[in-house]
């Protein structure tokens, strides 16, 4: 066994520029993003956006690796698949997550404490909102996110 520190991963910008990956493990040792069989590696998020696409790569793969991680909570597990086939119906609204988001913000300056993710994403939301995005189910944020046009600021 050996110990893999932190600092001494090397940091790659994310192909859609909302973040830095840095790879713990692949398959083959050492492939090129377009040549790994399996890839382990930690992420910095800075931005909300679409998921990077990789030739060959399934994405459906990466949402199932959510889903059945720690991070798999049963709200993720059951809308994790809508994220690559959303649904025709609305289930949840960006409207409503907008609501829900301005809400929080509300309380957090009526008490003081800074919700700098919170404003981005009320933002986000608002800028779909007004490109047409707003009664659509948030599970087609991330396509909502592949225009520039909606990008957060970084």
């Amino acid at each position: 066994m050996s110990l893999i520190r932190g600092a001494d991963l090397v940091a790659s910008p994310w192909k859609n520029g909302g973040g830095v990956t840095r790879e713990v493990a692949a398959f083959p040792e050492g492939a090129a993003l377009d040549a790994f069989v399996w890839r382990v590696s930690v992420a910095d998020v800075a931005q909300a956006g679409p998921f990077s696409r990789f030739a060959g790569i399934d994405r459906t793969l990466a949402v199932d690796v959510m889903a059945g991680s720690a991070i798999g909570s049963p709200m993720l597990k059951a809308r994790a698949p809508l994220i690559i086939d959303p649904a025709d119906d609305t289930w949840f609204s960006m409207r409503l997550m907008r609501k829900d988001i301005g809400l929080a913000l509300a309380t957090a300056r009526d008490e003081g404490v800074a919700l700098p993710s919170a404003a981005v994403a009320d933002d986000v939301l608002r800028r779909a909102d007004d490109l047409g995005y707003g009664d659509r189910d948030i599970a087609v944020l991330g396509e909502a996110l592949a225009r520039a046009d909606l990008r957060p600021a970084a």
